[in-house]
């Protein structure tokens, strides 16, 4: 079930969202963020490429991101529109992990000598136009930035 509290703030252009850390929830945390996208006309290969990032990103935090075995980390999501723009910022208060210091896949490998992970991290860096990491505190923050017009 999803525990999640979303706050929308037409005026500021914010979605707000305090994501559970269970799988189901990513789907309810991506389904706010398309709605979102909807009503503010965000292109379609904007939102679906930001979807793609945010499960991926989650998905990580919720099977990894635990300082304990089973703990649940505490995860924020924030988006908004920005200068032609649309900007996710993701925190989450699990281990310290910088998914850009993540070396890239060995695509050429055979399927059989590809070892396990590393795509995602590498599907959120190609579908984003920028990916941003710091540690501050307690928590990670990673930004995704994706241009609303190609050309701009």
């Amino acid at each position: 079930m999803f525990q999640a509290a979303i706050e929308e703030n037409a005026m500021d252009e914010n979605l707000e969202i305090n994501v559970a850390g269970d799988l189901p929830a990513i789907t309810e945390a991506k389904d706010a963020i398309e709605a979102f996208c909807a009503r503010r006309d965000v292109p379609e290969r904007v939102t679906l490429s930001l979807s793609l990032a945010v499960d991926e990103l989650l998905a990580n935090v919720v099977n990894h991101g635990g300082q304990d075995p089973g703990a649940i980390p505490d995860i924020r999501l924030r988006v908004r529109l920005e200068h032609n723009q649309l900007v996710t910022e993701l925190s989450d208060s699990g281990q310290p992990f910088n998914p850009l210091a993540a070396p890239p896949p060995e695509l050429d490998l055979d399927l059989d000598d590809k070892p396990i992970g590393g795509l995602g991290i590498h599907l959120v860096r190609q579908l984003m136009d920028d990916v941003q990491y710091r540690r501050e505190g307690a928590y990670n923050r990673v930004t995704l930035r994706q241009r609303l017009n190609p050309a701009d």
